[in-house]
């Protein structure tokens, strides 16, 4: 059985990294990603629709900003 994965920041530099690297063995792992515009994760209970319906095994936290320093 697959083992489902999440993503977010999964256009970013190591989401997108990660997401090429497990979909090489698409017989064990099926990946989701989640980018900037499908969800604000800054919002509370913005993911929770999606967990409900891809219901990962394992999420990769990656998603986040960058900030300038002065």
């Amino acid at each position: 059985m697959k083992k489902t994965i999440l993503i977010t920041g999964a256009h970013g530099f190591l989401g997108a990294s990660l997401s090429d690297f497990l979909k090489k063995d698409q017989k064990a792992f099926k990946v989701y990603g989640i980018a900037r515009k499908q969800c604000d994760l800054t919002k509370p209970g913005a993911l929770r629709p999606i967990l409900r319906r891809v219901r990962p095994a394992y999420i990769f936290h990656f998603a986040g900003g960058r900030t300038e320093d002065e």
